[in-house]
């Protein structure tokens, strides 16, 4: 699917943000991204993704780690 859409199309619809990269390998995060659980209630997470581009092939591989916003109350 990513190598049909395109892959440069997908980060810049979804407004990733490249945080760091390194030779073949680039650390992205994606902000507000919704995960909908088996019940359809959403949650708010950012996503971070690893972009690993195969010397060899010139394919794109991803690891995807998603975390939760949290917001946590401070007692005055």
């Amino acid at each position: 699917m990513i190598q049909g859409i395109g892959y440069k199309r997908i980060c810049e619809e979804l407004g990733a943000i490249e945080l760091d990269s390194w030779q073949e390998y680039s650390l992205l995060r994606i902000d507000n991204y919704q995960e909908i659980n088996r019940r359809g209630s959403t949650s708010l997470e950012f996503m971070c993704l690893l972009k690993m581009i195969c010397l060899s092939t010139g394919n794109i591989h991803n690891i995807a780690r998603t975390f939760k916003y949290s917001i946590r109350k401070r007692g005055y």
